[in-house]
């Protein structure tokens, strides 16, 4: 594995700063949880699914917080196929874990509720 980096542009693309987020094989961003914090999912390389744990990275100033061992951000696998999640939305706090329940974050408590159970 390599070291996981997320650079940040601003609305004009210019570089304004890379945040290092640690060890990873692969780097998984998800959705913006709220204002200024980026869901965000380490694992290995080449994916292997339900490996990766979640961490909810402050734009700020790179702090990492986890979020739960083993779940990813809905937004992070959905990124190509669907419009982007509007920033605090439902939708940009969708979680699943590896036996494909599907659950939601507050932000304000850090916790997971479960929306749909396992398959």
């Amino acid at each position: 594995g390599g070291v996981g980096r997320v650079h940040l542009f601003s609305r004009d693309g210019q570089a304004q700063k890379v945040l290092t987020v640690g060890a990873a094989g692969l780097l998984s961003l998800g959705g913006e949880i709220s204002p200024g914090t980026l869901a965000v999912a380490l694992g290995p390389a080449p994916y292997v699914p339900g490996a990766s744990d979640s961490f909810l990275l402050d734009l700020r100033d790179g702090r990492l917080t986890r979020v739960a061992k083993h779940i990813e951000s809905v937004a992070a696998r959905l990124r190509w196929r669907l419009p982007r999640a509007e920033p605090g939305s439902a939708a940009a706090r969708l979680f699943f874990d590896g036996n494909g329940a599907l659950l939601l974050l507050d932000p304000a408590t850090g916790k997971l509720a479960p929306l749909l159970p396992e398959r």
